[in-house]
């Protein structure tokens, strides 16, 4: 289920409302209001990671938020490929090590 939303609330509320009815996993885009530095397109997506109850997928969609997610962002922080799996912030980080 979609989940993006310009408010960080909303999306995290969409998303528990998905989860709760059954959903396997959400998708989000990011915000589109104002543009995001790399970091910044990683630290809001891994605020909103940590809050869901399941797997959280990217959508890259420019077309619509005026912004790509670079592909070196998954490369670059081993979080990031780890936010898919819904696991907390610390059980991605302890995962992240072991894989490298």
């Amino acid at each position: 289920m979609g989940i993006g939303d310009n408010c960080f609330a909303n999306s995290a509320a969409a998303a528990a409302g998905a989860f709760s009815h059954g959903a396997d996993a959400v998708v989000a885009q990011l915000p589109s209001y104002y543009p995001l530095k790399p970091d910044e397109m990683f630290a809001y997506h891994s605020s909103l990671a940590d809050r869901l109850a399941g797997p959280l997928f990217l959508y890259n969609i420019p077309m619509t938020t005026h912004m790509s997610i670079p592909v070196l962002t998954g490369f670059g922080n081993m979080e990031l490929p780890l936010l898919l799996t819904g696991l907390s912030k610390k059980q991605r980080r302890k995962e992240g090590k072991m894989r490298v």
